[in-house]
């Protein structure tokens, strides 16, 4: 946080907002005794985006000798620097959910014949993925993307229609 110049009293109301939590789970009208939060970032929190970006800050130079961000030509490679990206996140408590963890190539000339791997889990390689709200296909041709967003649109617009039906034009 010092990198940052961040000034101290600062870094003590971080500190306090992170530490010291507890989570617990609703199941229908059951709950379940509460449990200390170990690591991460409250999701849906003012501060969790700026937190995450400052928790993810090293993660570039700590991969860097391993990957081009634009391409990897060396399939031994990507996996060195994922085991790399494990080990960081195994260092900073930031589980990964190994399920949400999918593997998507895009171009002609790719090897969709490797393996990736992470914590000894090899990752599904899908052709089509969504990522920050945008469908992304193997083609990069954003077709699936815009027929979800008219499909949204097509339904947002008999939702009104519906509950608007006795207006007259």
């Amino acid at each position: 946080m010092f990198y940052f110049k961040v000034n101290e009293s600062v870094v003590l109301w971080i500190e306090s907002f992170l530490c010291h939590r507890k989570q617990r789970f609703k199941i229908n009208c059951f709950y379940s005794d509460r449990a200390d939060v170990l690591s991460g970032i409250p999701q849906g929190t003012i501060l969790g985006p700026i937190l995450f970006i400052i928790c993810i800050n090293d993660l570039p130079d700590v991969c860097k000798q391993f990957v081009n961000v634009y391409l990897f030509d060396d399939p031994q490679v990507l996996q060195k620097g994922l085991n790399t990206y494990q080990e960081w996140s195994d260092r900073w408590l930031l589980r990964l959910n190994i399920n949400k963890c999918k593997i998507a190539f895009y171009g002609r000339d790719v090897n969709y014949e490797y393996k990736y791997y992470l914590s000894s889990t090899a990752l599904e390689s899908v052709d089509v993925i969504k990522d920050l709200g945008v469908v992304f296909d193997s083609e990069l041709s954003f077709v699936s993307h815009c027929k979800e967003k008219l499909n949204k649109a097509y339904s947002m617009l008999d939702l009104i229609k519906r509950n608007f039906y006795i207006f007259n034009r």
